[in-house]
């Protein structure tokens, strides 16, 4: 099976799980899921903890987020001249904050209604924090990894470290009490099909170059 087409399955398996879960709002079954997921994770709030997840959570921000990618942009065109990789990270970034807000207005899932440690608006379905922080810096760890991988043997750090700062930049919104576990579930699984579509993109580019 070719790249193209094993990118394309796991592409499908993400949509049709992200519509599995998007189906079950509102029934038992998921409540019981995000109560249950949403009271463990609370059980570990004190202050130092609260402190992390509030850092984490900013992390997935859009202010950091823009930040990183002028950053990269300004590399890839004053640095790398590789205007693809700079419109590429656009593409990236905006376009999978603007599929956030498209399927936010969609499923019209209001936030939890419970006590929150830091103020927020607007929907609930996906978590943008999970969807955008998978879909930006996880594509960004891939370029990195492509980078190195032929350098030094410890290259597989980066997707690794990047991972790790993704799941915990989910976690802090449960913890912070401003998404249900499902909305970072669902996140995840909407973000991770979005670096598959901008891997194709970036395949597509490589193809027509070769």
């Amino acid at each position: 099976m070719s790249l193209n087409k094993k990118t394309f399955l796991a592409l499908l398996i993400l949509i049709l799980c992200f519509i599995g879960i998007s189906i079950r709002i509102g029934t038992k079954e998921l409540e019981r899921f995000d109560s249950a997921v949403t009271t463990f994770i609370q059980l570990f709030q004190s202050d130092p903890m609260t402190k992390w997840m509030v850092f984490f959570s900013t992390i997935g921000s859009y202010k950091v987020q823009y930040v990183i990618f002028f950053a990269l942009a300004a590399f890839y065109f004053f640095v790398r001249k590789n205007k693809f990789y700079m419109l590429l990270l656009f593409v990236n970034l905006f376009g999978v904050r603007l599929l956030n807000r498209m399927l936010k207005v969609l499923f019209e899932r209001p936030r939890p209604d419970i006590e929150k440690l830091v103020d927020v608006s607007g929907l609930s379905f996906p978590s943008g924090h999970a969807m955008n922080s998978l879909g930006f810096y996880g594509f960004i760890a891939y370029i990195i990894y492509q980078e190195l991988r032929e350098r030094t043997f410890f290259a597989w750090i980066v997707p690794v470290v990047f991972s790790v700062i993704i799941f915990i930049i989910g976690l802090s919104r449960i913890y912070l009490g401003v998404h249900y576990p499902s909305d970072v579930l669902a996140g995840f699984l909407a973000g991770g099909a979005w670096i598959l579509v901008c891997l194709l993109l970036l395949y597509s580019r490589r193809k027509m170059n070769t």
